[in-house]
């Protein structure tokens, strides 16, 4: 049974995503292009108040990849079930958006760039291959 239309579950959330865990989870693509994004999720609500199963209703701009990004969120949002108005959001699918600002990724500190796993081979894996020629 849905939840009255009264009764939102963003007016009974205790528990969001931390924006820097957004920020750092920023689509490559967008922030290359300077691009924000924004995706409304529409998310089960549990018995113990987290949302779950999480589906994409929209996504803004799309091709950045701003949607599969925010499907990590979900399990971030948890409502107040000590509210007795919350409890009829149990069970419901309720829209849930996330927003990602370009400016906020960029605040992020520089991520350290890992060496490779192997070894680089040498450009010249021989003198032979390595003389000039004139």
């Amino acid at each position: 049974m849905a939840a009255p239309a009264s009764v939102q579950a963003q007016d009974f959330l205790i528990k969001r995503a931390d924006p820097a865990k957004i920020a750092a989870a920023y689509p490559p693509k967008a922030l290359r292009a300077g691009i924000d994004g924004w995706v409304m999720l529409q998310c089960s609500v549990r018995k113990t108040g987290q949302f779950e199963k999480c589906t994409i209703l929209e996504e803004k701009p799309l091709g950045y990849g701003f949607g599969a990004a925010a499907l990590a969120f979900g399990p971030d949002y948890w409502i107040n079930l000590k509210d007795p108005r919350a409890g009829a959001l149990l069970g419901d699918r309720v829209p849930q958006d996330i927003v990602f600002r370009v400016d906020d990724a960029l605040k992020l500190p520089a991520k350290p760039i890992k060496p490779p796993a192997k070894p680089v081979p040498p450009l010249c894996p021989s003198k032979k291959d390595c003389m000039e020629v004139n």
